[in-house]
């Protein structure tokens, strides 16, 4: 897999909204900006108030549920994911998830208020606008919204590259939390340094960049409590293979 490196941050003047409405030109031309190594960011796409309501929710969730081993495929239900360090894991990490799928309902509606986004990924992939919003597999991938939660004092991810293709060429995410400057999460650029680029955000800043930048993020740093709410807190909107896509390959470790 061939791989980009960050050259920063491009702040959007659109909201996703108005981008969805513009000119093909126009989304080439973010499209251009992404392929050189920008993050495109979108200032304000959630208030904070409701990343705060967000965060209780999932974490709700990750308190009341055991984890369930679920193959993607048509129809699978939603589950929680404590990833803690597993030898198994192709890229290390210590992160706590929730997944949702289309054709299952939340209690926060997240497809419905989140369509936008991808809406905005099939755009940039020149696919139909409203692919995978039907609640339908294409092409067996789908859609899935996924809330990943690092704590302070062990969350951590492994640097690496994200498959891209036709079922999505960028990646995007909806900051939740910011629990200290850095946040942990970095981006490399030419000289492999590492670049903070939720430095320079905040709760309910909404951004979108390449898969192939390899990215992870650093030890949160703090004292763990298993009970506690304090971490970095993202939305992820990825499209993800099912278990009968044998095409599109994982993601690898740098």
């Amino acid at each position: 897999m061939s791989k980009i490196f960050s050259t920063g941050i491009y702040e959007s003047n659109h909201r996703v909204d108005e981008l969805l409405k513009k000119d093909r030109d126009i989304i080439l031309s973010y499209l251009e900006k992404i392929k050189s190594g920008k993050v495109i960011l979108f200032r304000n796409e959630e208030n904070i108030d409701f990343c705060n309501k967000l965060i209780r929710y999932f974490h709700s969730i990750l308190a009341c549920t055991f984890e369930k081993m679920v193959p993607i495929t048509y129809k699978c239900e939603n589950y929680v994911r404590f990833s803690h360090n597993d030898p198994r894991a192709i890229v290390p990490l210590y992160c706590d998830s929730v997944s949702f799928f289309p054709w299952n309902r939340d209690k926060m509606d997240l497809f419905s208020k989140y369509s936008k986004f991808y809406q905005l990924k099939n755009i940039f992939s020149g696919a139909n606008q409203f692919r995978y919003i039907d609640a339908n597999i294409s092409e067996n991938t789908t859609a899935r919204i996924a809330a990943h939660f690092y704590p302070v004092g062990t969350g951590h991810l492994g640097c690496h590259l994200d498959p891209v293709g036709d079922h999505q060429e960028v990646t995007c995410t909806l900051l939740l939390s910011k629990p200290n400057p850095s946040n942990g999460y970095y981006l490399l650029n030419e000289n492999n340094d590492k670049i903070y680029i939720e430095d320079k955000m905040q709760p309910g800043d909404f951004y979108i960049g390449s898969p192939i930048i390899p990215h992870g993020v650093d030890l949160i740093q703090g004292n763990y409590d298993p009970e506690s709410l304090d971490g970095r807190w993202a939305l992820l909107f990825p499209v993800n293979k099912t278990i009968e896509n044998e095409k599109i390959g994982d993601s690898i470790k740098i």
